[in-house]
C-alpha cells in the first residue's frame, strides 16, 4: 500500500537538512524548493535556494508540480542542489520547472513517467544525468542548459516536441534507441563531447 506524504513534510526535512528517502509514496502537493531557509539573494530581486540534502523518491507518484523556479512579481527564485537527486522510476501527473537550476552532483530520472510539460531550461547539470528510459508525454524543453559530465537518454521515448536549441553537451552523451515522436529542435545545439546514438549527425 503506498503511503501518502504532504509536501510540506519533505521541505521541513530539507530546511533541517535531513537526507530524504521515500520509496513507492504519493507526494501531495507543489513541491517548490525555491523558497527555503537556505536561500540567500544573489543579485538585485534574485534570490536562490541551496539544498544540502541527499533527496531520493524512488517509484513515487507526484500528484502537483516540481518548482525549481518561480517568478513573483520582479523578483526571481532559483535552486542549486548540492548532493543526489533521485527520482527514479517515478511518475509525474503535473509540470516541473527546473529553468536556471544547478545540479552539482548525480540526477537520477532514469524509468520516469512525465505527463505534463517539463522545462530544463538554462539549467547546468555538473554530474551525471540520467535520464535512461524515461517517458516525456508533453513538451520537453533544455534549451540553452550545460551537460558537463554525461547526459544519457538512451531508450528514452519524447511523445511531444523536444527542445535542445543551444544546448551544449559537453561530456558523453548517450541517446542509443532514443525516440522522438515530434518534433525535435537541435538549433546551434553544441555536441562537444562523445556522442553515442547519432542525433547529433
Amino acid at each position: 500500500m503506498q503511503k501518502t506524504i504532504e509536501s510540506k513534510e519533505i521541505l521541513e526535512k530539507i530546511n533541517n537538512k535531513e537526507n530524504i528517502y521515500y520509496e513507492n509514496a504519493i507526494i501531495k502537493g507543489n513541491l517548490d524548493f525555491t523558497n527555503l531557509i537556505s536561500q540567500i539573494r544573489i543579485g538585485k530581486n534574485m534570490y536562490r535556494s541551496y539544498i544540502d540534502s541527499v533527496l531520493v523518491f524512488e517509484n513515487c507518484i507526484f500528484e502537483d508540480k516540481i518548482i525549481g523556479f518561480k517568478k513573483d512579481g520582479n523578483d526571481l527564485y532559483f535552486t542549486t542542489f548540492l548532493k543526489d537527486l533521485n527520482f527514479s522510476n517515478s511518475r509525474f501527473n503535473n509540470s516541473l520547472e527546473f529553468i536556471f537550476t544547478h545540479f552539482q552532483t548525480h540526477l537520477d530520472f532514469s524509468y520516469a513517467t512525465f505527463n505534463d510539460k517539463v522545462q530544463f531550461r538554462e539549467a547546468i547539470f555538473s554530474g551525471y544525468a540520467d535520464f535512461t528510459n524515461a517517458n516525456f508525454s508533453k513538451e520537453t524543453g533544455f534549451i540553452e542548459s550545460f551537460f558537463t559530465v554525461k547526459a544519457d537518454f538512451k531508450e528514452s521515448t519524447f511523445k511531444n516536441k523536444v527542445d535542445f536549441s543551444q544546448t551544449h553537451f559537453i561530456g558523453f552523451n548517450d541517446f542509443e534507441n532514443a525516440k522522438f515522436l515530434d518534433k525535435i529542435d537541435l538549433s546551434e545545439t553544441k555536441f562537444i563531447g562523445t556522442s553515442k546514438g547519432g542525433i547529433n549527425a
